[in-house]
């Protein structure tokens, strides 16, 4: 559990630079983060019991991928300038 808590406490202080930044940081490589490595720490770390009784479970790649392709199109064309759009506004640039 605590092995689970540290990778956490890790991905929050990712986000905080972030949040706080600009630019993002060519040293912090996302592929794992979004690629399963959540699942992987977790697995790791917290038993399959603790896991069911608490329901504490990743949606599968393929399913994930399954509920994307339908909408992948419209994600990939609006996502980026509507992040982009937002961070223009709270920003105060123009």
């Amino acid at each position: 559990m605590k092995q689970f808590q540290q990778y956490v406490l890790k991905l929050e202080r990712i986000v905080g630079t972030l949040s706080s930044k600009t630019t993002i940081s060519k040293e912090i490589d996302f592929r794992p983060i979004l690629d399963g490595q959540p699942h992987e720490v977790l697995k790791s770390s917290i038993s399959i019991g603790k896991r069911r009784k608490t329901g504490a479970f990743f949606t599968h790649k393929l399913l994930a991928e399954a509920l994307v392709v339908p909408i992948k199109n419209k994600i990939s064309t609006g996502a980026r300038s509507e992040i982009l759009l937002r961070k223009q506004f709270v920003s105060g640039e123009n």
